[in-house]
C-alpha cells in the first residue's frame, strides 16, 4: 500500500506499509522505505513517475510544433486521461478543445466505420460540440478509449497529413488492436 511518496531532485522515496505474518499467526504492520535513484530508474514506479514520464513526453511533442498525431497506450486506470486533460487545459483554449470518448459516444464511433473523408469527420466532430470551434493551428481533438473504436486508427495518418489540428488519442491494449487493423 502506497502511503507516502516523496521526490527529491535525485531520489524517489516511497513509504510502504505492509501486513506481515508474525509469530502466533498474527499480522503486524511493518514500515518499509524504498529509495530509487531517478537517473538509474528505468521502471516506472507508482503514479508519480508515470505522470512525470507522460507529461514530459506530451510537452516534447507540443514543443516540436509538428502536427503529428500522438497516441498514448497504457494500462487501464493509470491516469492517462487525467494527465492529457491537464495538459490540454494548460495549453489550449477551452473553445478549441474537442473531447471524444468512445466509451460514451457511440454515434461518433459509427462515422469512422463508414469510411468518410477527413473533412466529413471534422464536420461530424463539430456537430457533436456546437459550442466549440475548429480553428486551424489552435484546435486539439482528443480521442479517448480508442480501443473501443479500432476503425479510428487508420484516420490518424489522414489527421497528420492534413495537419490542420493537433490530435491526441489514448487507449489500452492497443497492441492487440494494431494487429487486427493492419
Amino acid at each position: 500500500k502506497w502511503l507516502n511518496k516523496g521526490i527529491s531532485d535525485k531520489i524517489l522515496r516511497i513509504n510502504i506499509w505492509k501486513s506481515v505474518k508474525s509469530n502466533y499467526n498474527r499480522y503486524e504492520k511493518v514500515q518499509y522505505w524504498l529509495y530509487y535513484p531517478l537517473k538509474k530508474c528505468t521502471i516506472l514506479v507508482g503514479d508519480i513517475m508515470l505522470k512525470l514520464k507522460i507529461s514530459e513526453y506530451i510537452e516534447n511533442w507540443y514543443e516540436k510544433g509538428t502536427k503529428k498525431s500522438l497516441i498514448i497506450d497504457g494500462p487501464r486506470q493509470v491516469g492517462k486521461t487525467y494527465i492529457i486533460n491537464d495538459f490540454i487545459i494548460n495549453h489550449y483554449d477551452k473553445k478549441n478543445y474537442f473531447y471524444v470518448d468512445f466509451k460514451d459516444n457511440y454515434s461518433l464511433s459509427r462515422i469512422f466505420k463508414r469510411d468518410f473523408p477527413i473533412s466529413r469527420i471534422y464536420q461530424e466532430i463539430q456537430l457533436h460540440s456546437p459550442d466549440r470551434h475548429l480553428v486551424k493551428d489552435e484546435t486539439i481533438i482528443y480521442f479517448d478509449n480508442i480501443q473501443l473504436c479500432p476503425e479510428v486508427i487508420p484516420y490518424f495518418r489522414s489527421f497528420t497529413e492534413d495537419g490542420l489540428y493537433s490530435v491526441i488519442a489514448s487507449g489500452s491494449s492497443l497492441g492487440v488492436i494494431y494487429d487486427k487493423v493492419s
